[in-house]
Parts: C-alpha cells; structure tokens; sequence
C-alpha cells in the first residue's frame, strides 16, 4: 500500500512539473531565432510587409526573426510548412486571404485545415487591389482597357501571384463583370509577375499600393482603377472601378500572423502583444502605401472571428460567381 501510495505521489508531481513546463517556457521565450515564413516570392507585396513585422518584432522580442520564402501553390506550401511544424512558437506563417480563404473556398486540395492547424496570433492589414498596366499599352482608363481587351480577346495577358490566388480570382472576376477576356500568367509570387510588367512581357497587374507606387511615379506602369469603396489615399487622381463603371469588385485582401495549432497560450500571447505594439507604432505607419489599408491588427480572438467571417464570404463569393480556377 505504501509503495502505491509513493508511486501516487511521484505521478503527481511529475505531472505538476510537466503542467509549469508552458509557462516557464514562454517566460523565457525566446531563446534562437524565430522562423516567419511567407509563401511568396521575396520583393512581393506580402514579402515587404512580412519583413517590417520581423525587423521590428524581432527587436521587442530580442530575438532575430527571419522571413523565409517558400514560394509556390498560391502560399499552400507554406501553410502546409507550417502547419507540420513543432507548436513551439519558432516557425511563425505570415499568411494572407489566398492560402486562407480563397483556397479552401475554390475546393482546392490543400494539406492543412485552414479552421484547426493554425493559432491565430493576430491580424495586420487588409488593403484592396489595383489595376496597374503598361503604359505601352496605350490606355489611360478602364473603359479603355475594356474596349482594347474586347477588341483583342485574351491577347492582354496579366499576371498573378499563382493559381487559385486572390488575385487570379480578382481577375477572372473583374473580366466577367465586363464580359473580357485575358490571358492569365501564374507566377510564384508578385515581384516576379512586376518584373515582368516592367519588362513588357506582360500588360497588367492587380496589385497593392506597397509594391507598385514606386513603379507609378517613375512613369513605368499606369494605374487605371482601384478597388476599394474610396479612392487611395496615395493615388487620389485614379477611379475606382465603381466610379468606372465596374460595380463588385470592393474585395479586400488581408494578412495575419498564425502558429501551428497547439502553440501554447502564453507564447501566443507574448507575440501578439509585440506584434500589435509593432502595427500599431509611428515607424510602421510611415511604411509605402500603409495609409490605404486597414489596420486589423489586435487579440487573437478577434483574428479568428476575422478570418471565420471572410472564410464564409468567401465561400459565399466564388458560389455566386460562378468561377472556378484551376
């Protein structure tokens, strides 16, 4: 009996220590360098968002945060990195709507559920795309385009971030809106598609303020319309496509920071607390283009009733239009 009684005890004990094991780890959390992983191309809209986070993230925390680009499957292969990766708060996913939402809501067969694999940590920005063309192209306006595209059906050709990516949806959205046709070139990632446009190898891009103002002021590239409800704060001169005569297309595209499900809470917790102070801070808000998004950074619970919300627009979305992409 008095043996039992020990073994008892000794159970006990072990398993208080194993339940302070958490805690005393995230006290001291970080302790190596923390993996971010983005799946785009570097140079990319998503890319140059993720890397400010990590710059100034990584000083709070004291630890280098290290963006790693796994490039590929509209950011699927990323999240599926990340979602086989030990809950321990080192490999971080810079995610955003594509592998997120869009995915999962075109049926796409992908190695992670976007409801259980992840923690969320906390959301960032959500922004709207614009249609930037060559100027070679010889348009200044939408309607423009839209004629010269109706003229020429699936010459102009566009590029994305891959296939199934919001962006390729963008598109094949907006050309059914105004009954056109183009010709879709997947790329692993934005910068590639701009160095492409810049190039003249394509026509057009759906692109974000971040990776393309610098483009539109050295009069490479023409910006034609823009997205969201009200004109860009950076680009007040430029129509939206509602003022343009191309109702439906206000979608946002956002990002967020997650963990591999099972990251434990006080590790969340920590690095939600620096990341919000990051977003929040003077030295982010100086960074190109941030005045046209939205600020969606705060609690993780908050990220998730986000995200919840978007999946079933999303899902809601691709049903109504008809779309599938391949």
């Amino acid at each position: 009996m008095n043996i039992l009684i020990s073994v008892s005890r000794l159970l006990v004990a072990v398993c208080a220590v194993i339940s302070m094991l958490p805690t005393h780890a995230a006290e001291n959390y970080p302790t190596k360098p923390i993996k971010l992983i983005v799946g785009y191309s570097a140079g990319g809209a998503a890319d140059a968002r993720a890397r400010v986070i990590a710059d100034m993230a990584g000083a709070e925390l004291g630890q280098k945060i290290v963006v790693d680009n796994r490039p590929g499957a509209a950011g699927t292969i990323a999240a599926e990195a990340v979602e086989k990766s030990p809950p321990d708060g080192y490999t971080l996913l810079y995610g955003i709507t594509s592998e997120l939402a869009v995915a999962p809501a075109l049926g796409q067969k992908i190695g992670y559920d976007p409801d259980t694999s992840f923690v969320p940590i906390s959301g960032v920005l959500s922004s709207h795309f614009a249609l930037f063309v060559s100027p070679s192209l010889g348009v200044k306006t939408l309607p423009e385009f839209i004629a010269l595209a109706k003229s020429k059906p699936g010459t102009i050709n566009y590029g994305s971030a891959g296939n199934a990516s919001i962006q390729h949806f963008f598109a094949e959205l907006f050309s059914k809106k105004a009954g056109i046709e183009l010709n879709h070139i997947p790329y692993k990632g934005e910068a590639p598609a701009i160095t492409d446009l810049l190039g003249g190898h394509i026509q057009a891009i759906f692109g974000v303020p971040i990776t393309m103002l610098q483009h539109v002021k050295s009069g490479k590239v023409l910006p034609l319309a823009t997205a969201a409800a009200k004109r860009y704060v950076s680009l007040p001169d430029v129509p939206t496509f509602q003022e343009s005569g191309v109702a439906g297309m206000d979608i946002p595209t956002w990002t967020g920071i997650l963990a591999p499900a099972g990251t434990p809470r006080e590790i969340v917790a920590k690095l939600n607390e620096v990341i919000v102070k990051v977003r929040n801070s003077p030295e982010f808000a100086k960074t190109p283009g941030i005045e046209d998004s939205v600020n969606i950074a705060g609690p993780p619970e908050a990220f998730t009733a986000f995200m919840k919300g978007e999946r079933a627009r999303w899902v809601r979305l691709v049903k109504e239009s008809g779309i599938k992409l391949e």
